[in-house]
């Protein structure tokens, strides 16, 4: 069965098969995968240059134009340390409740979710219970059900950027984030009840049974059209900032750790460090990466491939 490969990797060997020719036709590209048992990959086919036509260049330029890495000349970054520091007293104030919401960017695998969740819980906070994280793809009655099921806990939206790509979940986190003193969230549907002048302990009473037939796992509970939000909610994203919906980005306070691959080299070198207990592992493992990353058969540098890696030695 084929395997999939990074464009740089194909490009390369492509390139390095036909003694340094950069420019193939469909039939050429099409031959060298089916003899090195690979797929083509995408990215080949947005580099045409004509009818057929295709170059490889662009992949060789990438490849070139980055710095080379080398294990002994890296670092340790006080600017990479300072930025997630930041992150974690953000983390603190979220855990004690004096900010609503927290949009973390930046790249992707270099422990902005580690730094998230572990500052919660070094505050005390335990999982479940005052704190929830949600991975999933949700609909606007999901996110609605959600908020309303945890509405005093911090929630954790890790990745989950269809939020911004859909008007009505947008809407729905712009009342849970508001500035005023109440953050009334409301839904309209055919299981919802509407609350609108209901006495305030009837109103209470049925909320606490829908939340309590939620957690025992009846999906048909009736929910109120509206509620009182008092939780935090934090949103983790490998999107530029500029991607959120307008009106959340205003209701929220934002960092950015936006890292050169030179940085994150500087922040895996140093967490590598303290999470593999080998020495030697933790070093052999940063080493391979190194390799895979100025040979173009690693696109970009993440946390996690090299503490996969490190876990595969370790076994």
């Amino acid at each position: 069965m084929a395997k999939r490969i990074p464009f740089t990797q194909f490009a390369k060997d492509i390139t390095k098969h036909h003694k340094g020719k950069t420019d193939f036709h469909r039939k050429e590209i099409r031959a060298f995968a089916a003899y090195k048992g690979v797929l083509v990959p995408a990215e080949v086919w947005e580099n045409a240059l004509g009818k057929n036509r295709y170059s490889m260049e662009a992949a060789t330029n990438v490849r070139l134009s980055r710095p080379e890495i080398k294990y002994s000349e890296i670092e340790n970054d006080t600017t990479v340390n300072e930025v997630f520091e930041d992150l974690s007293s953000l983390m603190q104030v979220i855990s004690k409740k004096k900010l609503n919401s927290l949009i973390v960017t930046g790249n992707a695998g270099i422990g902005k979710t580690h730094t998230v969740l572990e500052t919660l819980e070094k505050q005390g906070l335990v999982r479940e219970k005052d704190y929830v994280v949600f991975r999933s793809k949700t609909s606007p009655l999901g996110l609605y059900l959600n908020l309303f099921l945890h509405h005093d806990k911090v929630i954790v939206f890790d990745d989950l950027d269809d939020l911004f790509t859909n008007d009505d979940c947008a809407s729905i986190l712009k009342a849970a984030l508001d500035s005023y003193d109440v953050r009334e969230i409301s839904w309209s549907s055919k299981r919802m009840q509407n609350v609108v002048g209901m006495d305030p302990a009837k109103r209470l009473a049925l909320e606490t049974e829908a939340r309590d037939q939620l957690m025992k796992g009846n999906p048909e509970v009736m929910l109120p059209n509206r509620f009182a939000f008092k939780g935090q909610i934090v949103f983790i994203s490998n999107m530029s900032s500029d991607k959120f919906d307008k009106a959340v980005l205003s209701r929220s306070m934002n960092i950015d750790l936006t890292l050169s691959d030179t940085q994150v080299f500087s922040r895996m070198k140093n967490i590598v460090s303290k999470l593999v207990k080998s020495p030697v592992i933790a070093k052999k493992s940063m080493e391979t990466i190194i390799d895979k990353y100025n040979d173009g058969t690693l696109n970009h540098p993440n946390m996690r491939t090299v503490l996969n890696f490190a876990n595969v030695l370790q076994s």
